[in-house]
């Protein structure tokens, strides 16, 4: 049997792998957050390169105090490849980068930097959080304000209705038959 392909999904003039990743997409518009989609590749080394999904901007305290974080969008952390794990692993001894497993949703995603097992580690810790989707997961959350996903050294953070809303609006968000997003 082959295997099943995603949707490529037009979103703001993007021609996005799948529409999970556009409604990622529209989960950060709704929070009034810049992004890029797949704005650069990166060389890892013995012929591997990685090319992470998002590259979102968030303001500090001021506008000199702007920072950048990555994120990648992976369906079910289940049947991510070793080959996927590998990417991550290596890029994350670079930059910090945040798995977004599933539809935007308040709970808690897998964040990495600098990892400090090995990658088999890497992988199983993965797999055991994938499995544990329903359950209590270790992470980042969306709608912690101690532990939430969009965070900067002066403790920002989003309020909780506004991340629901962003949640809401990413899973309702139409891309069928030339609409755009926009529920």
């Amino acid at each position: 049997m082959s295997e099943i392909k995603p949707i490529q999904t037009r979103y703001k003039g993007y021609n996005f792998r799948s529409r999970l990743e556009a409604r990622w997409a529209v989960f950060f518009d709704t929070l009034g957050l810049k992004w890029e989609y797949e704005p650069e590749g990166f060389d890892l080394g013995n012929g591997v390169w990685y090319l992470p999904d998002f590259r979102v901007q968030y303001p500090g305290r001021d506008a000199s105090e702007i920072h950048y974080e990555w994120f990648e969008v992976k369906g079910d952390l289940r049947k991510i490849t070793s080959k996927e794990i590998e990417r991550i692993y290596n890029f994350s001894e670079h930059y910090k980068i945040t798995i977004l497993d599933g539809t935007p949703r308040e709970t808690m995603f897998f964040n990495i930097y600098k990892y400090e097992g090995t990658i088999t580690d890497f992988y199983e810790d993965l797999i055991a959080f994938g499995n544990e989707i329903e359950t209590e997961r270790f992470g980042v959350a969306l709608w912690s304000s101690k532990g939430r996903l969009w965070y900067d050294v002066y403790d920002n953070c989003f309020p909780d209705d506004i991340i629901e809303t962003a949640c809401a609006a990413a899973r309702s968000a139409r891309f069928e038959h030339g609409q755009n997003g926009a529920t």
